[in-house]
C-alpha cells in the first residue's frame, strides 16, 4: 500500500452535446488490498486507489511509475449519508495478477 499509481480512464459523460467524454490521466496512491464480492458469489482480489476516475472508465489500465500496467479499473462505489449526499467513493481495480490468470484460463483467483 501506498504505492505511487497513475490512471487513464475515459469516463462516461454526456457534457456539451459531446456523449464521451475526455481521456483523463490522474496519480494516486494504492489505498487498500482487499478479497471481495464486487458483482458476485466469488470473492476477488482487488486493490483501492485514489486516482481520480468515474463510471464508464472501466478497462482502462493503472499504471506504476514505469508505465508498467498492475491494474484495471473495475468499479466505482459511492458511500452517503442518510440524505443522500456523497460521502466518499471507493475506487476499485482489479490487479494485473488476476487479469493474467484470466487470460491465461486460470480457474483458481491468485494471489495478489
Amino acid at each position: 500500500m501506498g504505492a505511487t499509481v497513475y490512471c487513464l480512464s475515459h469516463p462516461l459523460m454526456n457534457y456539451m452535446g459531446t456523449e464521451n467524454g475526455f481521456f483523463a490521466f490522474t496519480r494516486g496512491i494504492v489505498s487498500g488490498r482487499y478479497r471481495s464480492r464486487l458483482m458476485g458469489a466469488t470473492a476477488v482480489n482487488v486493490l483501492t486507489i485514489t486516482a481520480d476516475y468515474a463510471q464508464g472508465s472501466s478497462g482502462g489500465p493503472i499504471l506504476d511509475e514505469h508505465g508498467a500496467v498492475v491494474g484495471m479499473v473495475c468499479q466505482t462505489l459511492t458511500i452517503s449519508d442518510d440524505n443522500d449526499e456523497s460521502q466518499m467513493t471507493w475506487k476499485f481495480t482489479r490487479p494485473s495478477s488476476s487479469i493474467f490468470a484470466l487470460l491465461e484460463g486460470s480457474p483458481a483467483t491468485p494471489k495478489q
